[in-house]
């Protein structure tokens, strides 16, 4: 099922024994545009810290409910490193989490370590080989591919001919837990729209000037085919068909969404 990230936001966190607490925030690789983690705010039991989630460990979100399961005890994430995500999240911190949870380490590029078939040891060797390639580079802040969906929401948007907008929310697939679309609020140009764009054609997050590259002109933003916001993302014009569309143009737009 698609859905906006914003309407994720405030969703209770259920852990096996307990409510950690609720959404707060997002983390995806620019690279796959895949969810790495959720942001959940566990409130007052653990003096008001935020925590970091991995999406491999996440359930399916129950809609009527608002609540997403996880595979994690309360005493797991009691006892997690802690990590000031005010600043950005350093590859040091994705090993110490994958240390203390056994999770995955992503960006090893070993399919070993996905389903963890090659036990602790496996895990161990591409801790120390992930620890060397993280200090390599000390003047590096934070994962240069690891952002937060509530920092890039509000970055300008540059086509490839100049300013168009800036960005508004994402569509998530939350059973594969990957970003589908993007939202531009495109309402200081004329005629004001808000589009949904691919991925794919990003060219570059530039966290530094807070603005999105995309490889496409404003005219084809404003010109792209409309899209209903009436009818349900999971169910509607994004998928069958004009999913096809879609792969094709890359662009929707609304005036109304």
């Amino acid at each position: 099922m698609l859905r906006r990230a914003k309407d994720l936001l405030g969703f209770a966190i259920r852990a096996k024994d307990d409510d950690l607490g609720k959404v707060h925030d997002f983390y995806f690789d620019d690279q796959t545009w895949a969810i790495r983690y959720l942001v959940v705010d566990v409130g007052s039991w653990l003096f008001g810290r935020r925590v970091l989630v991995a999406a491999s460990v996440l359930g399916a979100p129950e809609g009527e409910a608002k609540v997403i399961p996880v595979q994690l005890t309360k005493e797991q994430v009691e006892h997690s490193p802690d990590i000031d995500l005010d600043k950005p999240v350093e590859r040091q911190h994705e090993i110490a989490l994958s240390s203390h949870y056994g999770w995955p380490m992503y960006w090893s590029g070993d399919p070993m370590l996905y389903g963890m078939t090659g036990g602790m040891d496996a895990l161990s060797i591409a801790e120390q080989q992930a620890v060397e390639n993280a200090t390599a580079a000390p003047d590096r802040q934070g994962d240069p591919n690891l952002h937060s969906v509530d920092k890039v929401t509000s970055y300008s948007v540059h086509a490839t001919d100049g300013d168009i907008g800036y960005v508004s929310d994402f569509i998530l697939d939350e059973e594969a837990w990957v970003i589908r679309y993007i939202l531009f609020n495109t309402h200081d140009w004329l005629p004001g729209k808000r589009v949904l764009v691919a991925p794919t054609l990003v060219e570059q997050l530039d966290w530094e000037e807070a603005k999105l590259h995309v490889k496409t002109t404003r005219e084809r933003i404003q010109e792209s085919p409309a899209y209903d916001p009436t009818m349900p993302l999971n169910d509607g014009p994004l998928n069958g068909a004009n999913e096809h569309q879609a792969n094709e143009t890359q662009i929707y737009q609304s005036d109304t969404l």
